[in-house]
């Protein structure tokens, strides 16, 4: 049976991808309060998918733990019936794809200023996300993973939020990324991101410089077909933007932008707060009088065609009326079936059927009511639901059943369509509810239970106790540490004792530990040294660590790049600072004033094996050593 009243009314389907649709539309309250929203809707073929569905509602629960004015607020996460979608914030305005299209076709640029600003406020929102912590203060770990134009909203007011959390990674959600398994735009992907590597805050970032470059040069930095995109993500070379298009970028912004675009994470910005300090203090060095309405101008003369029509959108889904929707409309044929075919849900879709208030609204029965009449049945609703009200008290008096036949009917109604004939209910309901009178002897078997279960429990806790002072008695935990980024190898400590026989190890590592309170310390030259604590139950389990590790400066390190003739050899560092690699091979982060052992192996050549000792000449310099190798076959 229909309900008299929606909760969500969809007026105007906006956009279409290739896995969800846009809607414009409004919530409404019981108390006539309504709100105009955006509903993300999955499209009925991937409704059925089971995988999709749980992206899906990972997105909600991802976004509405969010509330910053640079992310677009997500209110609910609701079904229709056939599909699922999300309640959203409406942002009257554009993408950021959207808004370089049309500044491209009428020949203009985006001011350097605007897109400094952009930027900022963008980095802000990822900046607030990344720092998210749940309601008992640990963090969540949130990683958006496909920062583009198309994910990034500018309204006509100067507003800039970020969108579609669809495929964020937070440490908590239920839906996890299958290995191999690369998401997002490939234009838009951090090097480690195209790679397949564990990624972080700092890929998000890296994804903010792409744009940024891209706002400033008019061009896209990373061209091609998707393979080809992928090895120019991950190969990563890139001019500075004052060297594209005439942009016109002064030396101070292209250092920030190449430190946003850094092919190493440990040489990027390490957190969105950072790069908006920077970025902050060159936009109001470089304009001092910059004023953030400028972004409002901006849009209003990029877009001045397509404001009226937008506000007229917004008129039209507001003047819906809100009171009795139901008998107003199934009265007047308002929108037909649609009533029947989604009140069921609270969710009514008359996007079908709506256009705007200039032209009549088609119902299913071939009438056609505008916008405005619409509104003036509305006016009506509260007399017809009072009358409605009236009437049905009276229908009640007049038509009451007894007992047996309301119960025979509610059978038939339940089973209607099936062809089963349900006899009805012999036996009067006072029976169902009698009770013989219990014997004695039964009341006193009920004591059993009880007993047995205080039993259980007084043995679980002498068990408890007897694991808890026997160390080690308890079943062992797996904990699996990750670093990012994750090509690193770092020296490992567990409780103070050497992990790996003392040499460096590689990452993903499995530790297993016995209940307790554990130290795990991880180090290396040029590295910040990092310290996780971990504590296993005596239940045991599979613990996950992820490690962000960050470059200290402090520490002198030095990059040897390894060249040989013929190319193609298999070069690897003895003491496991580095996993090594194919000719020509780059090893980072290698310490200064120690002798370092390498071997070579190539399947044509015979093998060997070098050393070198970088000294403080090398500090924060690449090395370059090319050897040539011996007896080899063609």
């Amino acid at each position: 049976m229909a309900q008299s009243q929606p909760k969500y009314i969809l007026t105007e389907r906006i956009a279409q991808g290739g896995m969800a649709e846009i809607h414009l539309g409004k919530s409404v309250g019981s108390d006539g309060f309504a709100r105009v929203c955006a509903f993300k809707r999955i499209l009925p073929h991937y409704a059925q998918d089971n995988e999709f569905v749980e992206m899906f509602r990972n997105e909600a629960n991802v976004a509405k733990q969010l509330q910053n004015k640079n992310i677009v607020q997500v209110f609910d996460f609701v079904s229709d019936g056939t599909s699922y979608m999300l309640v959203m914030d409406f942002v009257d305005g554009q993408d950021l794809r959207g808004v370089l299209s049309a500044a491209e076709q009428q020949k203009k640029r985006i001011p350097i200023d605007l897109a400094c600003y952009i930027a900022m406020e963008t980095l802000s929102g990822l900046a607030y996300a990344h720092a998210a912590v749940d309601v008992t203060g640990k963090s969540m770990g949130i990683i958006h993973r496909d920062v583009s134009p198309q994910n990034i909203l500018v309204s006509y007011e100067g507003d800039v939020k970020i969108t579609d959390f669809g495929i964020a990674k937070a440490e908590n959600q239920i839906s996890t990324t299958r290995v191999g398994v690369l998401k997002g735009k490939f234009r838009y992907m951090s090097p480690e991101q195209a790679s397949g590597y564990n990624i972080d805050a700092r890929s998000d970032i890296f994804a903010v410089g792409i744009i940024l470059y891209e706002m400033l040069t008019m061009a896209r930095l990373f061209r091609g077909e998707d393979l080809a995109v992928l090895e120019a993500v991950r190969a990563c070379q890139v001019r500075p933007p004052s060297q594209v298009n005439n942009s016109g970028v002064p030396p101070e912004l292209d250092a920030i932008v190449m430190k946003l675009l850094a092919k190493d994470p440990l040489q990027r910005y390490q957190s969105g707060r950072e790069a908006v300090r920077d970025l902050s203090r060159f936009l109001y060095q470089y304009r001092p009088d910059f004023f953030i309405g400028e972004l409002a101008d901006f849009m209003q003369s990029v877009f001045s065609e397509k404001l009226e029509a937008a506000r007229e959108r917004l008129r039209s889904t507001l003047a819906l009326p809100v009171g009795n929707f139901d008998a107003v409309m199934r009265s007047n044929n308002v929108f037909g079936d649609r009533i029947d075919s989604g009140m069921h849900s609270q969710v009514l879709d008359v996007s079908a059927s709506m256009t705007n208030s200039r032209n009549p609204v088609r119902t299913g029965g071939g009438t056609s009511i505008r916008v405005g009449n619409a509104v003036a049945l509305g006016q009506t609703a509260r007399k017809r639901e009072l009358d409605g009200t009236a009437a049905k008290a009276l229908s009640v008096k007049r038509g009451s059943l007894s007992l047996g036949q309301s119960r025979r009917e509610g059978t038939q109604t339940q089973h209607k369509g099936r062809n089963i004939a349900i006899p009805a209910a012999q036996t009067p309901l006072s029976s169902v509810y009698f009770e013989a009178p219990r014997s004695g002897r039964k009341q006193s078997s009920s004591l059993l239970g009880p007993l047995i279960v205080l039993v259980l429990l007084v043995g679980v806790l002498f068990g408890a106790i007897y694991m808890i002072r026997n160390r080690g008695a308890g079943l062992a935990s797996t904990v699996t540490l990750s670093v990012s980024p994750g090509n690193v190898r770092m020296l490992m400590e567990v409780n103070g004792r050497p992990f790996g026989g003392g040499k460096p190890v590689g990452f993903p590592v499995q530790v297993t530990l016995p209940p307790g309170q554990h130290s795990i310390v991880l180090s290396r030259p040029g590295i910040r040294t990092k310290q996780i604590d971990v504590k296993t139950t005596l239940a045991g389990g599979k613990i996950n660590e992820q490690v962000i590790l960050e470059r200290d400066s402090s520490v002198p390190t030095a990059q040897l790049q390894i060249f040989t003739q013929p190319p193609g050899a298999r070069v690897t560092n003895q003491e496991g600072w580095d996993a090594g690699g194919t000719t020509p091979h780059v090893f980072d982060l290698m310490p200064i004033n120690q002798k370092l052992r390498f071997r070579i192996q190539h399947p044509k050549c015979k093998s060997g094996s070098f050393e070198e000792t970088l000294t403080r000449n090398d500090i924060n310099r690449t090395v370059w050593r090319k050897l040539e190798l011996r007896d080899c076959t063609r």
